[in-house]
């Protein structure tokens, strides 16, 4: 039976062409649109979810009172990751690392301002970074040691074996290339190209070892047995500060969860409210109302030529179809059409995602060889031909073959009510979302044309690296 529905679908959509390439482009348009935000999104929640243990990886936060409110931040005490490892018996690991800052690493005569951060040799127990080469048992014990990662490696030492080789930090000190590992994915929200010894921050900057519980400073990852222990642990630690400052120190520790840290990193009085998920909130609903579009205009498009389907659904069932079978027939082409109108939604995605990349300044790829998109994309393909074809299938189904085959004429019933709900459905969503579009383009040029106070024409920026200041005196 379903290969005669299928036959009989290729049939009808060959011999109605313009409706079939009508229908294949509303549908390909509002697929691939679906696509392409429904890949942002998953870009978006992807954050931080590269590493193995990021279930039961946390950073610790800080809530301060001031000013009457309660302001949480991730900058932490020095002291703060060694405390808790040893002393917490629900916590694995505890590493305390800077955040990424600008300095410069050269070899030879090759000089690059790239990102780096000092961490303790735990940070990559915690964040399994994949290591390409060089010490992967026991690196960042070296106090002069440097990890590299492989797109930084690639631009010191081209096609060379960086491991052994000394480079030199900011023009000073030498330090020993130990490993390499893969660059960090693009939605990773801590982002840095080499990575050198906690022990080095101390010995370079003498005040690191000198602050005390009331100096935040640092970012501090903590890693525990499981994630049900989250309340439990936030519980013990809440009054660190206290118990080590003499209870002078107000401030709080609570561990926020790292999976959450990009997506949920607004707080209000010490209160997580949220944050960029409000955002994906909007684009996953946007994305499902322009697949409802694509859908109602195919179910318009499909009732509106139901004169023409009338007999053939008239004479099926004269011969003995079911109103079941009839139903089957009719899902089945709307799931042909959504799967062609797929297959022209990847060539439409595959060209508008060099644009889209370069608009949000990210880099989205269409993952091939992952399973899950995959059932996505097939759960996406079913959903649009269901949703598609339902109302078209009911409807047609529901000729009587005594009626149609004797002349067949509108009912002014629910049937023309429906569609009438379907047509005004779609302009008032094609409507809103137009008007949204245009609002969103004006606040973006006023932004981008805003004056900003000076004539920025003729001005440039350079940026100094290295000892400027010299002991001897110049007169000029």
């Amino acid at each position: 039976m379903f290969r005669l529905n299928l036959k009989i679908a290729l049939r009808n959509l060959w011999r109605n062409k313009g409706f079939s390439l009508i229908n294949i482009g509303g549908l390909a348009l509002g697929l691939a649109s679906c696509m392409l935000l429904l890949l942002y999104i998953s870009y978006e929640f992807g954050f931080d979810k590269q590493f193995k243990n990021y279930s039961t990886t946390y950073i610790a936060h800080t809530n301060m009172k001031a000013n009457s409110k309660v302001h949480s931040w991730a900058w932490t005490p020095g002291l703060l990751a060694p405390e808790l490892k040893e002393k917490y018996a629900g916590i694995v690991n505890a590493a305390r690392s800077t955040y990424p800052f600008e300095q410069l690493i050269s070899y030879k005569d090759i000089k690059i301002k790239n990102r780096g951060l000092f961490a303790d040799p735990s940070f990559l127990k915690i964040l399994d970074y994949k290591f390409l080469s060089g010490n992967a048992a026991s690196p960042l014990k070296d106090i002069n040691s440097v990890i590299l990662t492989q797109s930084l490696s690639r631009k010191l030492f081209a096609n060379e074996n960086p491991v052994g080789k000394i480079v030199k930090l900011d023009n000073k000190d030498g330090l020993k290339v130990e490993a390499v590992i893969a660059d960090l994915p693009a939605n990773s929200s801590i982002r840095f190209d080499y990575i050198m010894p906690w022990k080095l921050n101390e010995k370079l900057n003498e005040w690191v070892t000198k602050q005390g519980w009331g100096s935040n400073f640092c970012l501090t990852l903590v890693q525990l047995q499981n994630s049900h222990l989250l309340d439990k642990v936030n519980a013990e630690v809440k009054n660190i500060y206290k118990t080590h400052d003499n209870k002078s120190n107000t401030n709080e520790l609570f561990l926020h969860p790292l999976s959450k840290w990009h997506l949920y990193d607004e707080f209000e009085n010490g209160v997580n409210v949220g944050g960029k998920i409000g955002q994906l909130k909007i684009f996953f609903m946007l994305a499902i109302c322009i697949l409802l579009i694509a859908c109602v205009n195919f179910m318009n498009l499909s009732t509106a030529r139901s004169e023409k389907r009338a007999k053939e659904v008239g004479v099926r069932k004269a011969i003995g179809s079911s109103r079941k079978s009839l139903i089957a027939q009719f899902i089945l082409e709307s799931t042909l059409l959504a799967l062609i109108g797929t297959v022209v939604a990847f060539t439409l995605v595959e060209i508008s995602l060099p644009y889209f990349n370069n608009l949000l300044n990210i880099n989205l790829i269409i993952q091939y060889n992952d399973w899950r998109y995959w059932a996505v994309l097939i759960g996406l393909i079913l959903f649009t031909g269901l949703l598609a074809g339902s109302y078209p299938a009911f409807y047609l189904s529901s000729f009587e073959p005594v009626k149609v085959l004797k002349g067949f004429s509108f009912r002014a019933g629910s049937a023309i009510s429906i569609r009438k709900v379907l047509v005004v459905s779609q302009f008032v969503f094609a409507a809103s979302l137009i008007v949204c579009t245009v609002v969103i383009y004006q606040q973006l040029n006023y932004i981008k044309n805003k004056p900003i106070g000076y004539n920025q024409g003729n001005l440039i920026q350079m940026a100094a690296m290295g000892n400027l200041t010299s002991s001897k005196k110049s007169t000029y």
